[in-house]
């Protein structure tokens, strides 16, 4: 554009719109970033929840159904043996989702990383 500008003489012009172009476009970039912080913060949050949940409650709950002597639908034997897997090997699933997390930090530092987060 620099040179269509030099060689149209009207350089000025030429960069001044390339100037607002990236205001702009750094103005929308500080927005998307801003907009998507209060959702990011939300699923940690329900995450952390979602955490709590199986490896406090429902072992508590799991004991009182075994007490009934009822067979528990497929849904809730699911539900309990999960949180028995997360709960036996917590220190796996936490190593593992904090490998995930780095390895996506990684990723998005890269440059494909970074196209693919863009798009």
């Amino acid at each position: 554009m620099v040179e269509a500008g030099e060689t149209s003489g009207l350089l000025a012009e030429i960069l001044d719109g390339v100037a607002g172009y990236l205001e702009a476009s750094s103005h929308l970039k500080k927005k998307v970033k801003s907009a998507m912080s209060y959702p990011t913060i939300v699923c940690g949050i329900v995450i952390c929840i979602a955490l709590f949940l199986i490896i406090k409650v429902i072992p508590i709950f799991a004991d009182i159904y075994k007490d009934f002597g009822a067979a528990l639908p497929g849904p809730t034997q699911a539900l309990i043996r999960v949180s028995e897997i997360i709960r036996g090997n917590f220190l796996f699933v936490a190593g593992g989702v904090a490998l995930a997390v780095l390895g996506l930090v990684k990723l998005k530092r890269t440059r494909r990383g970074a196209k693919c987060g863009t798009a």
